[in-house]
């Protein structure tokens, strides 16, 4: 189904349900398929820099706009502009949805 990339497109889904479904992965609560697209940066650096405290995630590059949307690519994307306070993972799923829901409607 997926293979190097998982290249099924989500371009129609929005930025709030792309981010449950982060969060999800980030809680283990999602497929494994899309858990090993959401790679923390601290997997990827040796060093310590300042996204390993802010739970950042690591986004591929991509060539053409088809990789853009991708959930390899548009997931973690999406999941790195929201604030810190959504990215916690002390939150609940619930208390996530409400907060996620009340940035998006107050922009």
């Amino acid at each position: 189904m997926c293979q190097n990339k998982c290249l099924f497109l989500i371009s129609g889904e929005t930025p709030a349900v792309m981010s449950v479904l982060v969060y999800k992965c980030q809680l283990g609560m999602a497929p494994q398929y899309l858990q090993a697209y959401c790679e923390p940066m601290s997997a990827r650096s040796s060093r310590r820099l300042r996204s390993v405290s802010s739970s950042l995630l690591a986004v591929p590059r991509t060539r053409t706009n088809y990789g853009d949307r991708s959930f390899a690519v548009y997931g973690p994307r999406v999941w790195n502009s929201l604030p810190d306070e959504l990215r916690s993972p002390d939150i609940t799923l619930t208390t996530f949805r409400n907060k996620l829901k009340t940035l998006l409607f107050n922009v």
